[in-house]
């Protein structure tokens, strides 16, 4: 498992990568393999509060909402996407969003059904 160290070490090219690689996911209705893998960025800070973590936070339970919708298991969905929209609003002022912007759209996008 990696440390704390580890993640920061992450660089924008890694995050970026991993959200393309999400989108993918997302686009293939692969919803619980797209949460685990933010989930692995995301366990490794998961007691810090930075924005990342809580935007990763979001994304991860974006897709686990997705995956419950996908299970007809709309109660959990619901309270998966609660979630999300909690978080969201941190997009708004964060100086590194254009990492995160397409992968929230496209959740964005998603859960309009739901």
């Amino acid at each position: 498992m990696q440390s704390n160290s580890d993640l920061k070490k992450l660089s924008k090219e890694e995050i970026r990568r991993a959200l393309k690689e999400f989108l993918l996911l997302l686009s293939k209705s692969a919803y619980f393999e797209a949460h685990e893998l933010l989930e692995e960025l995301w366990r490794v800070e998961r007691k810090d509060k930075t924005t990342q973590n809580l935007l990763l936070k979001a994304l991860i339970n974006a897709s686990v909402s997705l995956h419950h919708t996908s299970k007809a298991n709309l109660s959990g969905a619901a309270k998966c996407k609660q979630t999300y929209l909690k978080y969201k609003p941190l997009m708004d002022n964060y100086e590194d969003r254009e990492l995160f912007e397409d992968a929230f759209n496209e959740c964005d996008k998603l859960l309009i059904c739901f």
